[in-house]
């Protein structure tokens, strides 16, 4: 039909109709922003190099210790000041 007319009855406007639903659920589903969603993702990134070099560190630690007692390598224990002026005054007394 090319032209003529027609009668008819509204039977939902605004917020009632099919297009006032469709928006009003558009409004509740919104989005998460952009933070919300970067935040954890970089906080979890940063616990886990954490957790990396503290497990890098304690292994070069551990491997250097094992290597020094392997090769026998002796510590010397020097006195500390205390010590030593306690010895220098015994010997002055």
């Amino acid at each position: 039909m090319k032209h003529g007319e027609m009668s008819g009855v509204a039977t939902a406007t605004g917020m009632n109709s099919h297009f006032g639903k469709t928006a009003h659920l558009v409004e509740q589903a919104r989005a998460v922003p952009h933070f919300r969603w970067a935040v954890p993702r970089i906080g979890n990134f940063l616990i886990l190099v954490t957790i990396g070099w503290g497990l890098l560190i304690g292994l070069a630690a551990y491997a250097l210790v094992s290597f020094v007692v392997a090769s026998g390598v002796k510590f010397a224990v020097y006195p500390s000041f205390d010590h030593c002026a306690a010895r220098q005054a015994h010997h002055l007394a």
